[in-house]
């Protein structure tokens, strides 16, 4: 994980604004706190970090999606963009 992406993604418990938010701000800060934390340089291009492109495949039916991993404020399934506030975001950041 990106030391400037754990930053941040730190920072976002204090805007916790649901019981639901909150419990995945705390699974969240429970990753990062696991997670080596590499310089910006030192990241692989194959690492999902926060504004990460990735492309899911349906395993049932092949099909593939293309969505980017992002802060909640950027949020939107029509524009495929996942929040990290939410089960898929937090299984997402840190995956190759």
């Amino acid at each position: 994980l990106a030391k400037a992406d754990a930053e941040r993604l730190l920072v976002q418990s204090r805007f916790a604004r649901t019981p639901l938010e909150a419990e995945l701000l705390e699974e969240l800060e429970d990753a990062i706190k696991t997670a080596d934390l590499l310089e910006p340089e030192w990241v692989p291009k194959s690492l999902v970090t926060m504004n990460s492109q990735v492309v899911l495949r349906d395993l049932e039916s092949g099909d593939r999606i293309t969505c980017m991993l992002v802060f909640p404020a950027r949020a939107s399934a029509k524009a495929g963009r996942i929040s990290i506030l939410t089960p898929l975001g937090i299984a997402l950041l840190g995956a190759h």
